[in-house]
């Protein structure tokens, strides 16, 4: 492995264990395994899956990866289908973020639901929908706030949804239902 292959690892691995930090003692070890998998499946390439590096995990009892796919399909179905519902396609990126945290906080299932979103959120959010990601989500989440005051910062980089951003998201379906 080259230098520039492993400093590129070094940091990916660095930037997983940062994400981790935000996630509760219980969901780590799984939330670590998805990244890591999430990691592999980007970096490595139909030539080269002979030389990706097996880890022996049989002391861990986990789901077999096939389960863990059919899960995050299960995830990207109901995150798909919420957009459809709240026409999420026809959103500016602030809007968008807003219906992602509304996801968060309301739709989506129990071991994931949580009072809060951030940029790898919103990042993951734009992909399962296969929406553009923003140039910085940071910012956009910001605008959120500053603009629209549909979010309101936490205090440790992370957002929550304001009363007005509940509103335009229930507006957005109940247009639906009109």
């Amino acid at each position: 492995m080259s230098n520039e292959k492993y400093e590129l690892l070094m940091r990916e691995m660095d930037s997983i264990a940062k994400k981790l930090e935000r996630f509760p003692e219980s969901l780590k070890e799984s939330a670590f395994n998805k990244m890591v998998e999430a990691l592999l499946v980007q970096n490595v390439d139909e030539e080269s899956v002979d030389e990706k590096i097996v880890l022996d995990n049989s002391s861990v009892d986990k789901p077999s990866i096939s389960e863990e796919r059919e899960e995050d399909r299960g995830f990207s179905t109901l995150v798909r289908d919420f957009y459809d519902r709240a026409s999420g396609s026809t959103c500016n990126d602030m809007e968008f973020s807003t219906l992602s945290a509304y996801f968060f906080e309301t739709e989506a299932p129990s071991q994931m639901k949580r009072r809060t979103i951030g940029p790898d959120d919103l990042e993951r959010m734009c992909r399962i929908t296969r929406r553009r990601v923003p140039a910085n989500c940071r910012s956009t989440l910001n605008n959120a706030k500053n603009h629209k005051a549909y979010l309101k910062s936490d205090g440790k980089g992370l957002y929550l949804l304001t009363e007005d951003g509940r509103k335009f998201v229930k507006g957005k379906l109940s247009q639906l239902s009109d």
